[in-house]
């Protein structure tokens, strides 16, 4: 825990005269207190000025609200002589909050201003609360105030990061940190903003930041983050939604409303397999760097460099993992499909403990320190398949100092259901928040999967249920997928606390943190016609004031936390997007917000915080469940396919080097070299110094695995691999390179990435896909029916299982013995990553949706029914159940030869959708 005083910027803090104004709960107002309260009018009594005593070293907050919501009031803190030290003037932002250290103990006089309307107003004035960064804001004039100071008072030894930034793009700003008339660091670039200084802390001191202006007159913005000597830095974005209560809210405030237009890609890197697992943001003491850790339905954990992508370990469970991690205290936890939870080293990936939950795990590991029982893991299971067929929630002992086994249990609930126990059938694939309610009782809160689609508060410290929450649902299915998002008792009124969460019915509901007795629900499908069947709601709202953000079947909505109201959606502006699960996340100051997300289009948006207009996008090469993780002044991504993406605000990405391919040519088919001979592989690299090097990776798309050049083997883990230069250290150069085909060829991913003399690499990876012939002579396979984008209506407009049947022809002619011997078909739930496995054959029931045991997590080929075995022409067919509620499916079937010789080049149909009446988008 951070020990040095200092502020969190999402605070909102209501003074008693205004919450009972607004008819709500009163707050207890924390020791030594200043409140007032009055009427403004901007067209009369337009100012308003408070006398306060400040003593030196102490850090205060104040914040001003009002009633009216379509006024507009600033705040000041002045000096006697009527300085302005600090200003909270944000066009949007209500309450407006400024923090302040003071210098020097004395009177000061707090300020309320109206831009615009008559309202009643109420001012609190205290001590900034502990925990977050310290802020000063001002206003600078090249040719006026040239100069501003900013005193900080450092209890100890420890590091301090300053960063400053500024609004006008024309201006030159500078950052000074000075010991009285000694200056001791500087940031004085033309060209870098926000300016940055790192400083080690050697004992307790005041020390002034100086903010200079160059050139321009412009208002500033300086945070400064300390972390004390001996505890870790902190991490920067440890877990999904970036905390235990998942408020999507970041203190990183480098991208905003105001400059989020420039932002572009820093880099990629490919994970080595589809990614829907959320990243996540840690520091590592030993690397002296932050580090993005992220998963893939390869069932590859890997951790990459935060500034460069440079992939610094991997860890290989071979089975999908779907869930994002968790990185706490140099440990990272996550969770896989083969019912594991992990516990790696973050610093190099080794295997510290691992605990058996018994079931598939897609639920973020929520690491929670619990004072004398230690470091705690909360997750839950989603069963044996990942369907319907039971799973637990668990606290398992965490990797800390005490006397309990790392990674054992502690103890785990399966009671759902209302009386307990009821619904056998219901895990969990929600991801849980922690919290500690009014009475100061820990609690976990996290969804019930079908059929119970219940939200469930227990006791963290004995599993013991508090509440369960029914919600409505339409269908078996209607489960509590997203996280629940948790503000503590006293957040916006509400003396209890609240829980907001949706269920896949596109209700939002807000329930009582201690109690679980609704407050509000918000209906969007009511809101948005036409919105069921083309999406449900898996997306965890963040929060930002009173405004609550998540995603929904057409883009984000923006909801009241209050009131429950609507305030924006992002089909309000004509733009509909697909559908998105992803959840938000925010960065940058007050008043100049950016909500990001990712879409089942394969885009990744910025929207305005308080508009809800798209501010930029980006598209990436597949549709992105992932949820943005932003750190270090970027936002890091996955999609499906396969990379991970840095974007922010990078200088240096125009001087980095670039890359071609021109042997195999995207898209081609070339005819397989031979048993023995290898494909050639050749491109070009530029860069305006040197190219130092051209890495190269090649994926058997149909084996799932990449070529390994020094053992000479295929491997499961991304791998990549030196290509040889013609002219090497030359700003310009050819490359070459090759690979070994196997017999039967196939469809193969190529990727080239060059580094310059320097280290860089390029922002973008260059790729090819080609398909590789058969040296032998394969059988054909086709799919006859269904055709790619085939919608399937339910049968007389009623959401059932029903069957499904896929047909298709098979030949072969030729080779030592003609005829086809089987045909293999996968069958894929695409939102679920779930695969087709007969019935019941998955290894577990669900006596409410039987169709559903048939589904699990493990890839499966099943053999069709052939019309004529063994034949040189024979048709195909095989039958599946859908679920219950709309999905889409995709479709891949290879027929073997009586040789053996597999058909390489599997048909595939993309997808199919199955969806209510009247719906007939398949996209």
């Amino acid at each position: 825990m951070r020990t040095t005083r200092a502020r969190r910027l999402s605070r909102v803090v209501l003074s008693v005269p205004l919450l009972l104004l607004l008819g709500l709960p009163a707050l207890q107002q924390p020791a030594a207190a200043d409140d007032f309260s009055g009427t403004i009018d901007a067209a009369g009594t337009a100012w308003r000025s408070y006398d306060v005593s400040l003593t030196a070293g102490q850090k205060v907050q104040a914040s001003l609200s009002w009633g009216t919501a379509t006024a507009d009031l600033n705040l000041f803190l002045r000096s006697t002589a009527g300085q302005t030290l600090a200003a909270a003037t944000s066009t949007t932002a209500r309450p407006e909050v400024l923090t302040y250290d003071v210098p020097a103990t004395g009177s000061y006089k707090i300020g309320v201003k109206a831009v615009r309307g008559a309202s009643t107003y109420a001012v609190h004035v205290g001590a900034a609360p502990v925990g977050g960064p310290t802020v000063f804001t001002g206003n600078l004039d090249a040719a006026g105030v040239s100069w501003q100071p900013n005193r900080q008072h450092f209890d100890g030894p420890g590091t301090a990061k300053a960063t400053l930034d500024w609004t006008t793009t024309t201006a030159d700003l500078n950052l000074f940190l000075r010991n009285g008339a000694t200056v001791l660091a500087s940031a004085t670039s033309k060209t870098t903003r926000p300016e940055t200084i790192s400083w080690s802390v050697t004992q307790a001191a005041d020390l002034d930041w100086g903010v200079k202006a160059v050139t321009g007159a412009t208002a500033y913005r300086l945070q400064i983050d300390f972390t004390p000597a001996g505890q870790p830095a902190a991490s920067p974005w440890p877990q999904f939604m970036g905390d235990e209560r998942h408020t999507g809210l970041s203190t990183d405030t480098t991208l905003k409303a105001s400059n989020v237009s420039q932002v572009r890609q820093v880099w990629q890197a490919h994970t080595g397999d589809r990614s829907y697992a959320s990243p996540v943001v840690g520091h590592s003491t030993a690397l002296d760097a932050d580090i993005v850790y992220v998963a893939n339905q390869g069932g590859t954990m890997q951790a990459f460099q935060a500034g460069s992508g440079e992939r610094v370990w991997t860890y290989d469970i071979n089975r999908p993992i779907s869930g994002p991690a968790t990185v706490r205290d140099g440990v990272v936890y996550v969770g896989g499909d083969d019912d594991y939870l992990y516990a790696l080293n973050a610093d190099t990936g080794a295997l510290i403990c691992r605990y058996n939950t018994g079931g598939v795990i897609y639920s973020n590991p929520n690491v929670i320190d619990m004072g004398a029982q230690g470091k705690v893991v909360f997750l839950g299971d989603a069963g044996i398949t990942g369907g319907n067929d039971g799973g637990n929630f668990h606290a398992v002992n965490a990797v800390d100092p005490n006397s309990a086994v790392d990674c054992s249990g502690i103890w785990k609930y399966n009671q759902f259901g209302t009386p307990a126990g009821s619904v056998t059938s219901s895990g969990v694939w929600s991801s849980p928040a922690f919290a500690r309610d009014v009475n100061g009782k820990a609690l976990v809160v996290f969804g019930g999967s079908s059929p119970d689609n219940s939200v469930y508060a227990l006791d963290a410290d004995t599993g013991t249920r508090r509440w369960a929450y029914q919600t409505q649902t339409r269908y078996p299915d209607d489960d509590v997928g997203a996280g629940p998002l948790v503000t503590p008792p006293g957040t916006n009124g509400f003396a209890d606390g609240v829980v907001y969460v949706p269920n896949k019915n596109n209700i939002l509901y807000a329930l009582n943190l201690r109690t679980g007795a609704q407050l509000w629900s918000f209906d969007m499908a009511a809101d948005t016609p036409g919105l069921t069947g083309n999406g449900a709601a898996r997306s965890t709202p963040a929060i930002v004031g009173r405004t609550l953000y998540l995603g929904y079947g057409f883009g984000v909505y923006a909801v009241d936390a209050i009131t429950g109201l609507k305030v924006w959606k992002t089909q309000d502006f004509g733009l509909t997007t697909n559908q998105v699960l992803s959840s938000p996340s925010v960065t940058g100051p007050a008043g100049d917000q950016v909500v990001w997300v990712g879409s089942e289009n394969g885009k990744v948006y910025a929207f305005s915080a308080a508009t809800g207009r798209e501010l930029w996008s980006t598209q990436t090469g597949s549709f992105v469940l992932a949820s943005a993780a932003p750190a270090d002044g970027r936002i890091y991504i996955t999609s499906d396919d396969g990379y991970l993406y840095a974007y922010g605000l990078d200088p240096g990405a125009a001087t980095k080097p670039t890359a071609t391919i021109t042997l195999p040519a995207d898209g081609s088919s070339v005819a397989n070299p031979g048993a023995g001979n290898r494909l050639t592989l050749a491109g070009t690299a530029t860069d305006n110094t040197s190219v130092a090097r051209v890495r190269l990776a090649v994926k058997d798309r149909n084996a799932g695995r990449w070529w390994d050049a020094a053992s000479s083997t295929w491997t499961s883990i991304f791998t990549q691999f030196d290509a040889v230069l013609a002219n090497p250290g030359a700003a310009s150069t050819a490359w070459s390179s090759s690979f070994p085909v196997p017999f039967d060829g196939g469809p193969f991913f190529v990727q080239a990435e060059p580094l310059d003399s320097q280290g860089q690499r390029a922002t973008g990876v260059t790729s090819s896909g080609v398909t590789v012939g058969s040296a032998g002579n394969p059988p054909e396979t086709t799919v006859v029916s269904p055709t790619n984008i085939q919608v399937f209506p339910f049968p007389g407009g009623t959401r059932q299982s029903f069957p499904i049947t896929v047909t298709g022809m098979a030949t072969d002619t030729a080779g030592a013995m003609p005829g086809v011997a089987k045909v293999l078909v996968t069958i894929t739930n695409i939102e679920h990553s779930e695969r087709y496995c007969g019935f019941p054959g998955c290894g577990g029931s669900s006596p409410t949706e039987p169709a559903e045991s048939s589904w699990g997590s493990q890839y499966v080929a099943l053999p069709a029914d052939l019309g004529s075995p063994g034949a040189t022409s024979t048709s195909w067919s095989i039958t599946f159940p859908t679920y219950t509620h709309p999905h889409k499916y995709r479709i891949s079937a290879y027929a073997v030869d009586k040789d053996g010789e597999t058909d390489a080049t599997p048909f595939v149909v993309t997808r199919i959708c199955v969806r209510d009446t009247g719906d007939n988008a398949c996209s």
